[in-house]
């Protein structure tokens, strides 16, 4: 093998191997999390039954989505697209 290479790739492998053989210690959810689990469910319950209302209350006045084929939308559009069917997760953005 050429001497070209460097000090920092001759030992990457030894480097990787340091990692623990156990896994990290388990937190129990914080509030946030679980505040952000229960908005989660209810923005797909929302979309799931096409309630325009509830997907108004759980969007922020200045949301801008940006859909996989690069659409952009803004509350009222995305509002819009809701009212006829085709309303995107804001997890999608």
């Amino acid at each position: 093998m050429p001497e070209s290479r460097t000090a920092s790739s001759r030992h990457a492998p030894a480097a990787a191997s340091c990692h623990a053989a156990w896994p990290l210690p388990r937190h129990e959810k914080s509030e946030i999390h679980k505040e952000i689990e229960a908005l989660e469910q209810q923005w797909q319950q929302a979309t799931v039954t096409n309630n325009i209302g509830e997907m108004n209350r759980l969007l922020a006045d200045d949301y801008v989505g940006i859909s996989s084929n690069g659409l952009v939308e803004n509350k009222q559009q995305a509002l819009g697209s809701g009212a006829r069917g085709r309303c995107a997760s804001p997890g999608s953005t």
